[in-house]
């Protein structure tokens, strides 16, 4: 009697179980094919690997990228779909110029037609000079060094950002440089640590890939004496919008 009570009870569990999967394997289908379309035609993900757009993006930051505003690539197909005018101030991921196989994420500075120029650290578009003033964003600890770097707040053309300046202004004079058509100028806000449109030159808009919309996760690495690094969870930026 007992062997017949558990070979029932078992016999009713795995019936449970398949009547479960049955139920809800069509919902776990459409759940995985909605989540692929999301991820091929809606967003992507971004990890900040390097302090080029210090102060605003860290080290160690997992971004998402929007694609729908400046369109889509289909698979197996080099053609490009959708709007590609980016704006002044975007944050856009894109295939990077030099090595296609990787993205790189950079602040639009000029579009197509824009005269870009810099002259001892101060922007200038189209002959407007961008206006600075002390920024209370930090750079991250693990940037700390010998040479000093500053945050300020940077406007030009109604746009509004932090970036990151050093005493060496190695790269403090650029241009004049005329943006081509169909391109947009790049600038990293770390500004004299940034590989850019300085180095690239414009960057052509069928290589954007997203715009960047928020943090999702933030790791920040802490170096110890003894030269190795302890980790912790950046809480405050989790789910943060990118500026």
């Amino acid at each position: 009697m007992e062997f017949k009570f558990l070979e029932n009870l078992g016999r009713e569990f795995r019936d449970t179980v398949l009547r479960l999967l049955r139920d809800y394997s069509e919902s776990l289908f459409l759940a995985l094919i909605m989540a692929f379309i999301l991820r091929l035609f809606v967003f992507t993900t971004y990890k900040i690997s390097n302090p080029v757009m210090e102060p605003n993006l860290k080290l160690g930051d997992f971004i998402v990228g929007y694609k729908l505003p400046y369109g889509f690539n289909l698979p197996f197909f080099d053609s490009h779909y959708g709007q590609t005018t980016p704006r002044r101030g975007d944050l856009l991921i894109f295939k990077c110029p030099k090595t296609p196989e990787l993205s790189c994420v950079r602040r639009v500075a000029g579009i197509s037609g824009d005269r870009i120029e810099i002259r001892g650290q101060r922007l200038l578009i189209n002959g407007r000079v961008a206006k600075y003033v002390r920024s209370n964003l930090k750079p991250s600890i693990a940037l700390k060094g010998p040479e000093k770097l500053v945050a300020i707040e940077e406007k030009i053309t109604g746009n509004v950002r932090a970036i990151l300046i050093s005493d060496k202004d190695e790269l403090g004079n650029f241009g004049p440089y005329i943006v081509p058509p169909e391109s947009f100028f790049a600038l990293g806000d770390n500004r004299d640590f940034s590989e850019d449109s300085r180095h690239w030159g414009a960057v052509p808009n069928n290589l954007i890939e997203s715009r960047a919309i928020f943090v999702w996760l933030s790791i920040e690495w802490l170096p110890q004496q003894d030269g190795s690094f302890t980790s912790r969870l950046r809480w405050e930026r989790l789910f943060s919008l990118v500026k």
